[in-house]
């Protein structure tokens, strides 16, 4: 546990400051053109960029650290498919609605409320449910290259005395328990769109 507890904490800051920064860049660039044509290069220059590159660069700036590096390279690696994965949500928002709405003198408080977020949803479960599976991944890199605790830390200093059986048994409970996070939020996001169904159904009904 000494070590599974400094990998989930680096996994938790990670994969929230990931949601945080591409949900904000992926929904300004949807919306606002002048994002998109500034900032396209750069997220698509940062997405092709290898977590392991990362890794090394972070040892190099920071250190061995408890938690700086592999924060840094979670964030780095995953924020680009969160904010590619936003930014495509927010696009497809349907701009004859927005144009209605702003005719009918909708505040914007009231635009994003009832358009924009609703919208952007299901594109921002998604992209959580494949941000937490990727910061647990590139958790183990960034530990094995730049942290002194951690499963990935763990499983290096097996792999260098040559135990294959104490890898998988280090790896295979941590997965179970990712694998539980994630059904968790398949969870939430069922029970947040469980209206859907109904609403297609009565429309069904009504044609």
């Amino acid at each position: 546990m000494a070590n599974i507890q400094p990998s989930l904490v680096r996994i938790g800051i990670g994969f929230g400051l990931s949601m945080i920064i591409g949900v904000i860049i992926g929904t300004s660039m949807g919306i606002y053109p002048v994002f998109e044509d500034y900032l396209t290069a750069p997220v698509m220059a940062i997405m092709t960029f290898p977590a392991v590159v990362w890794a090394f660069l972070g040892v190099l700036w920071f250190g061995i650290t408890d938690y700086v590096v592999s924060v840094f390279v979670i964030t780095l690696a995953v924020a680009p498919y969160v904010t590619v994965n936003v930014w495509k949500g927010a696009e497809s928002v349907d701009h004859d609605l927005v144009e209605m709405a702003a005719t009918f003198d909708a505040s914007r408080i009231n635009q994003w409320r009832h358009i924009h977020i609703p919208h952007l949803q299901p594109f921002i479960f998604s992209s959580a449910r494949l941000a937490f599976a990727l910061s647990w991944k590139i958790s183990l890199i960034a530990e094995v290259f730049g942290a002194t605790s951690g499963v990935g830390y763990v499983v290096d200093y097996y792999f260098q005395t040559l135990r294959a059986d104490m890898i998988i048994a280090w790896a295979l409970p941590v997965m179970v328990v990712m694998f539980a996070i994630e059904r968790l939020f398949k969870r939430l996001e069922d029970r947040s769109f469980e209206w859907r169904p109904e609403l297609e159904e009565s429309a069904g009904q009504r044609r």
